[in-house]
């Protein structure tokens, strides 16, 4: 399975970034699928005033982002909770594409330098993606305090059970709805 990994923090000093290189790691030493990270930070896209499909004349850098979205067979987005929601960056590229959406197979990683590990950019995420068709699944991975649990390597610092067990389940849900897919 190619899984995409959307790591959507645009911030110079961001941290949620070494979450997406830990979902990176931890797929390839895990798992037969393949796993690559779109870093919206390394895109530095502008906004968009049109969705793809409209767009006269998309740039080959944006024509590439909308192919990996619609070849992925699914999608992990990693999520910092900016002020309560989700960061505008990905916001532009969810409303970039719509088709290339649907049906599409999403896990999330919902990140915060605070205890409740992005618990509220979840609901408006969630949300967001139901209304253009996504299947986003139950499972999550959450972290909270992430700067106290990864290093810039993606590494866990400590006991890295529990994101073991959260990405285990991620996984297996992101496999179930491919499947249904194909």
């Amino acid at each position: 399975m190619n899984i995409q990994i959307i790591s959507s923090s645009i911030r110079e000093e961001r941290k949620s970034h070494w979450v997406a290189l830990f979902i990176q790691q931890w797929i390839r030493e895990n798992t037969s699928h393949e796993a690559s990270i779109l870093d919206l930070r390394e895109l530095n896209f502008p906004l968009f005033e049109e969705r793809y499909k409209i767009q006269d004349n998309p740039s080959e850098q944006v024509t590439q982002f909308r192919n990996d979205v619609n070849d992925a067979e699914a999608i992990f987005m990693v999520v910092p909770e900016y002020n309560g929601s989700f960061p505008a960056s990905l916001k532009n590229v969810i409303d970039l594409l719509f088709e290339e959406w649907q049906n599409k197979p999403v896990s999330l990683a919902p990140v915060s330098g605070g205890i409740f590990a992005g618990m509220q950019v979840t609901k408006d995420l969630v949300f967001t993606m139901y209304r253009i068709g996504a299947f986003v699944t139950k499972s999550r991975l959450h972290v909270g305090q992430v700067g106290q649990h990864f290093n810039e390597q993606g590494e866990v610092i400590g006991n890295h059970e529990i994101y073991d067990k959260s990405m285990q389940l991620c996984i297996r849900q992101l496999e179930k709805f491919a499947s249904l897919n194909r």
